[in-house]
């Protein structure tokens, strides 16, 4: 019976060891395509990236990343703010396989929890979309219209986990 405990125990530890699959940022501040060279370049910097894919027209940069991956939202925050712009909008794809729902409003992955604010968890979906809503993940006029408020109620960390609030889109 322990054997069984300990096995169950592994093959669960293993199912929430991968984190985002890809993610999406629209950045702001980009003026030409140097700006967005700017960012492609910090972005491939990361050594979980595989791959980045620009839209110039849109501003936005798809991030594919290599499996089994331990990457956390801020890295890539952090990768477009050292090109010297901004994070408007943070998409994250998460293997809904990888996902351990804790309640009604929080996903866990290994060491990020991501607490649902809008949108409800589909079990049987392939990939989970989230919008990290948290300041420096939306633009400004986003967060302070309808963020700041509830933001400054909300835990940024849970037993050592980081915690991104996010809305959920399918």
């Amino acid at each position: 019976m322990k054997r069984f405990f300990l096995m169950l125990l592994v093959v669960m530890s293993n199912l929430a060891m991968a984190q985002m699959e890809k993610a999406e940022i629209i950045a702001t501040g980009l003026t030409c395509s140097m700006c967005s060279k700017a960012i492609y370049k910090q972005l491939l910097k990361i050594p979980e990236v595989e791959k980045v894919d620009t839209n110039l027209e849109a501003n936005s940069f798809m991030i594919y990343l290599k499996k089994d991956n331990h990457i956390k939202p801020n890295v890539l925050k952090n990768k477009v703010e050292e090109a010297g712009f901004f994070v408007g909008s943070l998409i994250a794809f998460l293997p809904t396989n990888t996902l351990v729902a804790n309640g009604f409003n929080k996903l866990n992955q290994e060491n990020v929890t991501f607490e649902v604010l809008e949108g409800s968890f589909i079990k049987n979906s392939i990939s989970t979309k989230v919008k990290i809503l948290d300041k420096g993940f939306v633009t400004s006029k986003e967060y302070n219209t309808d963020l700041k408020s509830i933001n400054k109620l909300l835990q940024k960390e849970i037993q050592g986990q980081e915690v991104y609030h996010v809305k959920i889109i399918q």
